[in-house]
């Protein structure tokens, strides 16, 4: 557990991981543990950067057989600022959910965030979302249960702001934008003629090489083809009382 002032040390994070060797972790999880600061993470040298691999984009040596997926939980927490994560810079997920946010600050050179959920917590400007657009390689965004989110321009206004997103808030941007077609744009459009279906369609019937051509030929066709049916219900009928 953190000490008595919600802070981070090397024994609460290896209560919380099971694990005695710091080196081993790459995904942090320390949830409801009334944390009030984010700090200390470089004791987790796999949730930081090598600095060689940050520079030539190569593994490391030392890295080589690791993956550098990292991942942090600390939701249902007392966390008021984002700090304490300049150096994580492979960081993907991150999850702040629950806590006591008031602006989203902290996140800058995360280039690799991928998602970041923040719902319910106290953020109230609306356009605090634009500082996510720092963020190049954000696609779900998690913002609901924020007193932001009651703005009437909420949805539209930070769909416009991070273009690239997927998902908001659990829904799908993209779907949602490409069924959000303006008033009279599709009326603008301009369609061909409807043509009669099967129109200059043609296929040989069997029957000395013949063609049908158009629709009323094939009706013909398949009316014949409903009394013949009809025909061999009738005398399977009759072939039963017998």
């Amino acid at each position: 557990m953190p000490d008595e002032h919600g802070r981070i040390g090397a024994d609460s994070i290896k209560a919380a991981t099971g694990q005695f060797d710091l080196e081993s972790i790459f995904k942090l999880t320390m949830s409801h543990m009334g944390i009030r600061t984010i700090e200390n993470l470089s004791m987790c040298p796999n949730l930081t950067v090598c600095s060689r691999c940050c520079a030539s984009r190569l593994p490391h040596p030392w890295h080589r057989a690791r993956t550098h997926w990292q991942e942090l939980d600390f939701s249902s927490n007392d966390i008021s600022r984002i700090t304490g994560l300049s150096e994580l810079k492979q960081l993907k997920k991150i999850s702040l959910a629950g806590n006591e946010l008031t602006k989203i600050d902290g996140l800058d050179g995360l280039h690799l965030l991928e998602t970041v959920q923040l719902q319910g917590n106290k953020l109230t400007q609306l356009d605090d979302a634009q500082k996510l657009a720092k963020l190049p390689c954000l696609r779900t965004l998690r913002l609901h249960d924020n007193p932001m989110c009651e703005h009437p321009a909420y949805l539209s206004a930070v769909r416009r702001m991070l273009p690239n997103l997927r998902s908001l808030d659990g829904e799908f941007s993209a779907l949602a934008d490409a069924a959000a077609v303006e008033g009279d744009a599709l009326a603008e459009m301009e369609l061909p003629a409807p043509e009669p279906w099967l129109k200059g369609f043609t296929f040989d019937t069997g029957e000395t090489g013949a063609e049908l051509a158009g629709t009323e030929d094939f009706q013909k066709v398949v009316t014949d083809c409903k009394r013949l049916s009809a025909r061999a219900q009738s005398l399977l009928a009759d072939c039963n009382d017998v």
